[in-house]
């Protein structure tokens, strides 16, 4: 299920000294939760989600349900409006911590009146749903998950290095190309190529944001040398040109 963004609420730490209550006033909008600590039995008409440390927790627009502290904890949370509405779930996250950093960074662009912070909580959002977005037990099934979980570290890890080779990664897995890129869009959301320029113009977005560099220092700094093609790209992600977002 793909999720079109219409707007993006609040982006906030939630902590209560509550013990019970109830949603007796639910609310058309999608909230996702990233729970830091602590635990929180969420009661709904199909059952009971136990709220845990390291779980990402969705609630779809106009849930009513009440909610029992087990133990005192904190969480994250963005609030947002889609064509389509987010699945109210439970998800166990803790053996991939890339929920964890996207959550943290998520708390960076809280101030979502100022411009840059909006686009830079909206990319990020992005990729939260495309990470929820996959199925956890196929992936499981699958015995060569771990060649897309390399791959996908890989590129997390080396996206500002210019000389990476997408067709030689493909070749490295001992997988076809076609077959590579279409599995790794599965889990992932998007296929090698896009992956690697959201990561670079998130970045960019980043440092921009900052203020430091120029437009073409922050393109070779994210790995792109063609400073114009690099300004194609940005403007397309984020509707306006790399110069003007850092004046913004």
């Amino acid at each position: 299920m793909t999720n079109h963004i219409l707007k993006i609420l609040s982006i906030y730490t939630y902590v209560t000294d509550k013990t019970n209550w109830t949603n007796t006033m639910p609310k058309d909008i999608n909230i996702i939760s990233y729970q830091i600590d602590g635990r929180y039995d969420h009661t709904f008409n199909f059952g009971k989600l136990e709220v845990k440390k390291d779980h990402v927790f969705n609630i779809a627009p106009n849930e009513h349900y009440s909610v029992k502290k087990i133990k005192k904890g904190s969480s994250i949370c963005i609030t947002f409006t889609s064509d389509t509405p987010v699945k109210t779930e439970l998800i166990d996250c803790s053996s991939n911590p890339r929920f964890a950093i996207l959550f943290r960074r998520l708390l960076t662009y809280k101030s979502i009146g100022i411009k840059s912070n909006y686009y830079m909580a909206l990319s990020i959002l992005y990729e939260i749903l495309s990470l929820l977005n996959k199925n956890p037990h196929e992936e499981s099934k699958n015995s060569t998950t771990h060649v897309f979980s390399e791959a996908h570290d890989y590129l997390i890890n080396n996206f500002y290095n210019q000389d990476i080779n997408l067709i030689a990664l493909s070749k490295n897995s001992g997988l076809s190309d076609k077959y590579f890129r279409e599995t790794f869009k599965k889990l992932y959301g998007s296929t090698p190529t896009q992956f690697l320029i959201n990561l670079r113009l998130n970045e960019a977005a980043k440092l921009l944001s900052l203020g430091f560099l120029s437009v073409s220092e922050v393109a070779e700094s994210v790995g792109i040398s063609d400073v114009y093609y690099f300004s194609r790209l940005f403007k397309k992600k984020f509707s306006i040109p790399p110069s003007q977002f850092k004046n913004e």
